[in-house]
């Protein structure tokens, strides 16, 4: 079973790739093990790449988070929970897309325009793709 609308609908290389390579992993299930998870397959995108572990409901743990998210949010987010270093009102919000992907297997791209450290604009995609 492939995603195709999931493909169609990444802007960015990178975004795009990643999508590809999920379904690679996918080996006929509906989500990947994490076990088959080959970051070989996105190695030049490594550093813009965050990988995020669900618990309780409170608790979204960044896994990973590279290099390029870390100049862009002007903070190392590896191993710490999102809720502690997201304003309170933001959390729901925020918290919301981790969750459905948790609760059904599907995918998301969400695109905005984040400032960056000179205070310049730019758009900025990510996609959110469960692993089981």
């Amino acid at each position: 079973m492939q995603l195709p609308e999931l493909v169609s609908c990444a802007k960015g290389v990178g975004t795009r790739r990643l999508v590809e390579a999920w379904q690679s992993w996918r080996k006929g299930r509906i989500v990947p093990l994490k076990s088959a998870m080959d970051l070989r397959d996105v190695r030049m995108f490594l550093p813009w790449l965050g990988l995020l572990e669900l618990g309780d409901a409170d608790i979204v743990r960044a896994r990973l988070a590279g290099t390029a998210l870390r100049d862009v949010f002007g903070i190392d987010m590896t191993g710490r929970n999102l809720k502690r270093i997201t304003r309170q009102e933001d959390w729901a919000r925020r918290n919301a897309p981790s969750r459905s992907l948790f609760n059904q297997p599907c995918g998301s791209i969400f695109r905005c325009t984040k400032p960056l450290a000179d205070g310049k604009m730019a758009p900025y995609e990510t996609v959110a793709l469960p692993l089981d």
